[in-house]
C-alpha cells in the first residue's frame, strides 16, 4: 500500500511571509518580537529570532525587497523603533504614555509611484 500524503496543518515560513507582508508593512519598521510571535501562532512551534531573521532575509532577497537597509541602522547594525508602554489596570492594558525602545525590521520594497492623469 503506498503512503499518501497528509497535508501539514503548519503554514510554511514562505506562506506566512506571503500573507503577513501585506503592503502595509511594508517601508515600515515592525518589531521583531511581533513577527516572531505571528509566526510561532501558525509555523511549527518556536523559532528563534536569528533563524526568523536569516529565513526573512532570504525571502526578501527572492521578493527583490531590502531587508533591513543600512541607513536605517544604528551604529551597533540594528533598527530601533519605539513603541508605547501600557500597564494592566485590571486586566486591561492601559497605555501609560511612555514609550521605550524595540529591535525592528524594515522591508523596503519599490514604491510604484501613482501615474498622473
Amino acid at each position: 500500500m503506498m503512503n499518501q500524503e497528509h497535508p501539514s496543518p503548519y503554514v510554511t515560513f514562505v506562506d506566512w511571509a506571503e500573507a503577513y507582508f501585506t503592503p502595509e508593512r511594508l517601508n515600515k519598521k515592525l518589531p521583531v518580537i511581533e513577527l516572531k510571535e505571528s509566526y510561532c501562532l501558525v509555523g511549527k512551534g518556536t523559532i528563534s529570532i536569528p533563524r526568523l531573521m536569516q529565513q526573512l532575509s532570504a525571502w526578501c532577497a527572492v521578493k527583490g525587497y531590502v531587508y533591513n537597509p543600512e541607513h536605517l541602522k544604528n551604529s551597533q547594525g540594528r533598527i530601533l523603533g519605539y513603541v508605547p508602554q501600557s500597564e494592566l489596570v485590571d486586566g486591561i492594558p492601559v497605555p501609560t504614555g511612555r514609550k521605550h525602545y524595540v529591535v525592528c525590521v524594515y522591508l523596503q520594497a519599490e514604491v510604484i509611484p501613482e501615474s498622473v492623469h
